[in-house]
C-alpha cells in the first residue's frame, strides 16, 4: 500500500491494487478493485470505461460493447 497516503487507503478501504475510486463533486461514487467485473486481466478498455461511466466519472455517450477509439 502507498505509504504517503495511508489515510486515504484506510478511509476508502483499499486492499487490492490496482484500485480506482471515482469521485464526483467530492463524493466517492464508485470503486473499481482489481479486475473485478471486467472478465479478468485481458479485458477490453471499453469495459473499464463503461464501469467508470456507471460511476458518473465519464460523460461521453457510448455503450459497453461499442467499438470506440481512445485518443
Amino acid at each position: 500500500m502507498p505509504k504517503r497516503h495511508p489515510f486515504f487507503v484506510q478511509k476508502l478501504q483499499i486492499k487490492t491494487l490496482p484500485c480506482a475510486v471515482v469521485f464526483n463533486d467530492g463524493i466517492a461514487k464508485g470503486k473499481q478493485v482489481g479486475f473485478e467485473g471486467l472478465g479478468g486481466d485481458e479485458f477490453e478498455t471499453v469495459h473499464l470505461a463503461w464501469r467508470i461511466k456507471e460511476f458518473e466519472g465519464i460523460e461521453e455517450d457510448f455503450g459497453p460493447d461499442d467499438d470506440i477509439q481512445w485518443v
